[in-house]
């Protein structure tokens, strides 16, 4: 039920989960981290002396 190239893949993470140096990643399966969204960033200081637009003003 399952295609060879993923079948291949889930083999190979069951044989980690497996291993004994897999625990932090147990763990993390168990109880994850809470989801946080990426923050926007800021405008730097260089596109906010050129404009929002990025643009050159033109004369």
């Amino acid at each position: 039920y399952m295609c060879d190239d993923m079948r291949d893949t889930v083999i190979l993470i069951n044989k980690f989960l497996a291993s004994g140096s897999s625990k932090k990643l147990r763990e993390k399966l168990k109880n994850p981290p809470p989801y946080k969204p990426k923050k926007k960033k800021s405008d730097g200081i260089m596109s906010q002396l050129m404009g929002a637009g990025g643009q050159m003003p033109q004369q």
